[in-house]
């Protein structure tokens, strides 16, 4: 009889001990922390900067970040933008029709309206690029609040694999500006390598 009573304390203890273990793995798996890789899948990076001094003063400088997850290439450009008040025309920004926009978060003078930003696109084939990102124009935009100001615009970018070949790089165009009904007067393409490259800056 207390040779059944001990075996019953002993698997009684077991039994405790085990169900304690999966309870504690089971709850460290529900606070598990995701690690974070920074530049996971990072491609290249291509930097630049672009200013007005001769007439508005306007300017845009930043980043454009090429990564690659399985097997399919994302693009992301950060820039830092200056809009003066007298550039009606505001910022352009330009993209090639293999590329499609999934993203985008802009302030200009601390505003987040949409008022601010445009989208168009164009599928005709005499035109460079198909895809434009208009920032801060009041030029024939009565709904754009007036007085340009400083922001940050954040545009992204899926590429279209089957679309580019064997392409390693692809052109943006930035444009921006304004002399009396001419807007885009100071503009650029900035080539964006899409693999391993070394630093590129365009400043």
């Amino acid at each position: 009889m207390k040779k059944n009573i001990v075996a019953l304390i002993t698997v009684f203890i077991a039994v405790v001990i085990i169900a304690g273990g999966f309870y504690i793995i089971d709850n460290s798996k529900g606070n598990e922390k995701r690690y974070v890789v920074p530049n996971d899948g990072l491609m290249s990076i291509t930097e630049f900067n672009i200013s007005d001094e001769s007439v508005t003063d306007s300017f845009v400088n930043g980043t454009f970040f090429v990564s690659k997850e399985n097997d399919n290439l994302h693009i992301k450009m950060v820039a830092n933008t200056n809009v003066e008040e007298k550039d009606t025309g505001g910022i352009q920004f330009y993209a090639l029709g293999c590329l499609s926009i999934t993203d985008i978060i802009c302030s200009i003078g601390g505003n987040t309206s949409d008022d601010y930003v445009a989208t168009w696109s164009t599928s005709g084939d005499m035109e460079k690029y198909h895809i434009m990102v208009e920032v801060a124009r009041t030029l024939c935009r009565p709904y754009t609040p007036p007085g340009g100001g400083h922001g940050m615009c954040i545009i992204e970018y899926d590429v279209d694999m089957s679309a580019i070949g064997d392409a390693t790089s692809l052109d943006f165009g930035i444009a921006f500006g304004t002399q009396g009904d001419s807007t885009g007067v100071v503009h650029d393409t900035i080539s964006v390598p899409l693999y391993d490259q070394s630093h590129i800056d365009n400043a």
